[in-house]
């Protein structure tokens, strides 16, 4: 074969891919937004200023009106797990949530550990940023 064809035929498939390159480029950048993000850590202080501001601002009292249903759900149906662990610890038993009654037990586990939220009873989403902090 001849010299200058092969070298025609590079060029040419060269010339091909970098004709896709650059249409490819083009139509792509046609569809992009550019922005730019500035990361600054947020304080958390100034979040719970501003959270409890916006919280009094709209007289926001039910759980509901600042959380999602599920998690206000979640928080009720714990809180009575942790009242009726409560009220099985005054008679020396423990709370049994399968079959929700009181039953006499070997290891008295404090309600706190159980149901509540770091060793204090179950934190209202509505005062906890929408966060469920038990298990």
């Amino acid at each position: 074969m001849n010299p200058v064809l092969i070298i025609m035929i590079i060029l040419f498939l060269l010339f091909i891919v970098l004709l896709f390159y650059f249409l490819n480029r083009i139509m792509t950048q046609k569809n992009i937004i550019q922005y730019n993000v500035i990361k600054t850590p947020i304080q958390e202080e100034e979040s719970k200023i501003n959270y409890e501001k916006v919280k009094h601002k709209y007289d926001i009292t039910k759980c509901n009106q600042m959380c999602k249903q599920e998690v206000c759900d979640d928080y009720q149906v714990q809180k009575i797990k942790y009242d009726l662990c409560k009220e099985c610890n005054k008679e020396m038993k423990c709370y049994d949530p399968i079959e929700g009654v009181c039953k006499y037990c070997i290891n008295l586990n404090s309600c706190e550990t159980l149901y509540g939220c770091n060793d204090k009873p179950p934190i209202n989403p509505l005062n906890n940023y929408c966060y469920k902090c038990w298990n």
